[in-house]
């Protein structure tokens, strides 16, 4: 056991440092793109995104932070950490599980409710007759954009029901597994870098964004299928005004 918890520290000590790398980097330049990207259809999901953005990157420096390996009986929850957080004190490291706890959450949420806006939108402007130049640019997102969403918001679900569920049990019965400790605090640094790909690859306007000024001197990575069809936000809808590219 003792030689088995050694491999698992190493193993988590190269992990945590990479996770945070690729959290901070994908979430910052999720918010440059953001910054930089005007579209009128997404001004206000936005504000949406970059509330799931500074809590994903919030998730992942606590994590990092904190690096705890909860321990669960029947009586009592035993939370170790072995991130820098331990020099401080157990205060410190107390705060930052609860802290971790705490940002999980409120991704998890700003997740749901980025969904739930997207679907409210779609239905305003369906039944708004005025906007009818909106609404079908908006279903021309549609497929991939609520497809990445669903993603997003099952990544949550898929991720933090099985461990707590463990906890449950390992309190109730009194057993615990070394792997499934150690496993438990990892989970959510990895949604940290994950949803951030998922927002670049499905919300079309940043995944050409991200080709035409990160990508454009990778002559291996194309904008081949990213493009849409858009109309300009200042004409009146007639078909001679649309900009029709290649899908």
């Amino acid at each position: 056991m003792m030689i088995e918890e050694m491999k698992l520290q190493l193993i988590y000590r190269a992990y945590y440092p990479i996770s945070i790398t690729l959290s901070l980097i994908t979430n910052i330049l999720l918010l440059f793109i953001m910054k930089t990207t005007r579209s009128a259809l997404l001004k206000d999901m936005q504000y949406y995104l970059l509330n799931t953005a500074i809590c994903e990157i919030l998730v992942s420096a606590s994590t990092f932070l904190a690096q705890c390996r909860p321990v669960a009986n029947k009586t009592t929850l035993a939370v170790f950490c072995y991130g820098p957080c331990k020099h401080f004190g157990p205060n410190t490291c107390f705060f930052m599980f609860a802290l971790v706890q705490a940002s999980v959450v409120a991704a998890s949420f700003s997740i749901l409710l980025s969904f739930y806006y997207r679907y409210r939108l779609l239905q305003v402007h369906v039944k708004n007759a005025r906007s009818h130049k909106k609404t079908i640019a908006i279903f021309s997102l549609l497929p991939t954009s609520m497809l990445g969403l669903l993603l997003q918001t099952m990544v949550p679900f898929v991720v933090y029901i099985p461990p707590f569920t463990y906890v449950l049990v390992s309190q109730f019965t009194g057993h615990s597994s070394l792997y499934a400790e150690y496993l438990l605090n990892t989970l959510g640094s990895f949604t940290a870098f994950i949803n951030p790909l998922l927002t670049f690859y499905y919300v079309l306007p940043y995944r050409r964004a991200l080709c035409k000024r990160v990508f454009k001197y990778f002559p291996s990575v194309s904008e081949e299928g990213t493009d849409i069809t858009t109309y300009p936000a200042a004409a009146n809808f007639h078909r001679g005004n649309t900009a029709i590219t290649k899908v």
